[in-house]
């Protein structure tokens, strides 16, 4: 099925804010979770207030310990969100990009239970592989997060946050959702000084998604940098250059609100 990252999302579901869920906790809910039990993965959900919609962006690893990316976009019923996963293939790194080559497959569904705000309950099945995870807020400060795009090279994404550190330091996060040499998904995080500009990029492979979840086997390293001067606010338009192993590439980001119509 051919489609354009957020945008198949939107075509997916128009949605309302359901009794059970306040607007005020919603707005909470916005940033990157992780389950401290399996580090190594995270999902970043953005939640309009206003509608009750519901964009995830879930970051783990393939049955091959390669790191992949999923999608996912629904409503609350009451305090429960169920959604399909859908995994994404597209231009290669590099080339011109060109989102007419961006393809999704619905690989899998998730469940999270809103019930405490404070954790969430997710379960879900991906590629026949089933399992749970406990979500904690991993964001946190009083800095926005946001999900960014890039309207002229839709297909990708870029989720931005602080969080704080072991030594209580505030601390940004970076995760890149996009597509390797030969355009499987993939995803590169960076962290440091929310006053610096330039931040190493690391890549990670680790094990597959299920119960028991093996954190050991997480790795990682340096695969390049990125530039970015965020000073401006997390709410304003802003230029971000990835270097990926030599390959340079660049966006041009401004916030992305689920949902969004989408220009075809």
């Amino acid at each position: 099925m051919r489609c354009v990252f957020f945008s198949t999302m939107v075509v997916l579901l128009m949605l309302l804010l359901n009794a059970g869920i306040s607007a005020a906790s919603v707005a909470d809910m916005n940033g990157m979770w992780w389950d401290p039990g399996k580090p190594g993965m995270g999902i970043y959900l953005a939640v309009n207030a206003d509608t009750g919609a519901v964009c995830g962006s879930w970051y783990l690893y393939d049955k091959r310990g390669n790191p992949q990316w999923v999608t996912f976009m629904g409503s609350f019923n009451g305090n429960l969100l169920s959604t399909g996963l859908y995994r994404f293939t597209g231009p290669s790194m590099g080339d011109a990009w060109d989102h007419t080559k961006i393809y999704s497959q619905r690989v899998g569904e998730v469940s999270i239970d809103f019930s405490d705000s404070a954790q969430l309950n997710m379960s879900y099945t991906i590629d026949g592989i089933a399992g749970t995870m406990s979500l904690v807020k991993f964001s946190s400060g009083e800095f926005a997060s946001t999900l960014w795009w890039d309207i002229h090279k839709q297909g990708q994404g870029v989720s931005s946050f602080h969080f704080t550190n072991l030594y209580g330091q505030d601390q940004l996060g970076i995760v890149w959702y996009v597509y390797d040499s030969v355009g499987n998904c993939t995803w590169y995080t960076a962290i440091g000084d929310p006053s610096a500009t330039v931040f190493d990029v690391m890549a990670f492979t680790g094990p597959p998604p299920g119960d028991p979840w093996d954190g050991s086997l997480v790795r990682s390293w340096k695969a390049g940098t990125v530039s970015v001067d965020f000073s401006q606010g997390h709410g304003s338009p802003v230029d971000i250059e990835f270097v990926i192993d030599g390959v340079s590439s660049s966006l041009s980001l401004e916030p992305f609100v689920c949902p969004v119509a989408v220009p075809q």
